[in-house]
C-alpha cells in the first residue's frame, strides 16, 4: 500500500500541498482557537513531511517543529502565556520559510510550464500571504489595536489572515485598516512584496512557456 502511495505523492506533491494549504486557509469554520491555530497548521506540517519525505533533514526538522508546537500548546492550555503564543508564531514562520525555499527552488529550476509548476506557484503565493498574516498577527499581539475591526481570539487570527490575502491581492476592501505606523509599514512591505512576486513570476512563467514552445517547434 505504501509503495503505491509514495509514487503518487512524488508525482503530485505540489498539488497535494496546495490542497493542504487550502484546508489551512478555509478550514477554520468552527472558529475554535485550538482548531484554527494548532490543528490546521499541524495537518499542513504533516502533509509537508509526506510531500518532502526524500529530504531527510527537512523531514526531521518539520517533525521536531510539530513536537515542539504540541508541547507549547499543551503548556498554554494549562498556563496561557504570551511567550508561548509568540514561540508558536515563530515556529510557523520558520516552517513557512523552509517550505518556501523548496517551493521557489522548484519554480526556478523547472524548465517547462506544467500543472506541477503552476501548483508550486500557487503554493508560493499562499506561503507569502501566510507569512504576511504571521507578521500582522505578531504586531497585533505585541501592540494591540494596531489594526481596526480584527476582533479577539480565533476571530482575530482569521481576520488578519484574510487581511493579508486582500493586501497581497491588492483588493483593499477597507474593512480592516492599519492604525499605527508599524502596522502601516507592514502593510506597505507586504503590498510591495506581493506585487513583485506577481510581476516576477508572471515573467518567469511566460518565459518558460515561450522556451517550451520554441523547443517543441525545433524538435521534429
Amino acid at each position: 500500500m505504501i509503495n503505491k502511495i509514495r509514487p503518487f505523492i512524488g508525482r503530485h506533491k505540489y498539488e497535494i500541498l496546495v490542497v493542504s494549504f487550502l484546508l489551512l486557509i478555509f478550514g477554520d469554520t468552527p472558529r475554535s482557537m485550538t482548531f484554527s491555530i494548532i490543528l490546521l497548521p499541524l495537518q499542513n506540517m504533516a502533509v509537508s513531511i509526506m510531500v518532502f519525505f526524500d529530504d531527510k533533514k527537512l523531514r526531521y526538522t518539520i517533525a521536531g517543529m510539530i513536537g515542539l508546537t504540541i508541547a507549547i500548546s499543551l503548556f498554554n492550555c494549562c498556563y496561557f502565556t504570551r511567550v508561548g503564543a509568540g514561540l508558536t508564531l515563530a515556529i510557523y514562520f520558520i516552517y513557512f520559510i523552509l517550505v518556501s525555499v523548496k517551493v521557489y527552488r522548484k519554480i526556478f529550476t523547472t524548465r517547462r510550464v506544467s500543472s506541477e509548476m503552476m501548483a508550486a506557484v500557487l503554493c508560493g503565493f499562499i506561503l507569502l500571504c501566510l507569512a504576511g498574516a504571521i507578521l500582522f498577527i505578531t504586531i497585533e499581539v505585541n501592540m494591540p489595536h494596531s489594526y481596526s475591526n480584527v476582533g479577539l481570539g480565533a476571530v482575530r487570527f482569521s481576520n488578519l489572515s484574510y487581511f493579508s490575502f486582500t493586501t497581497l491581492l491588492t483588493i483593499g476592501y477597507g474593512d480592516i485598516v492599519p492604525l499605527t505606523l508599524t502596522a502601516k509599514r507592514s502593510v506597505m512591505l507586504m503590498g510591495i512584496t506581493g506585487h513583485i512576486y506577481t510581476v516576477f513570476l508572471t515573467g518567469i512563467i511566460i518565459g518558460k512557456y515561450i522556451q517550451g514552445e520554441e523547443r517543441g517547434n525545433i524538435i521534429p
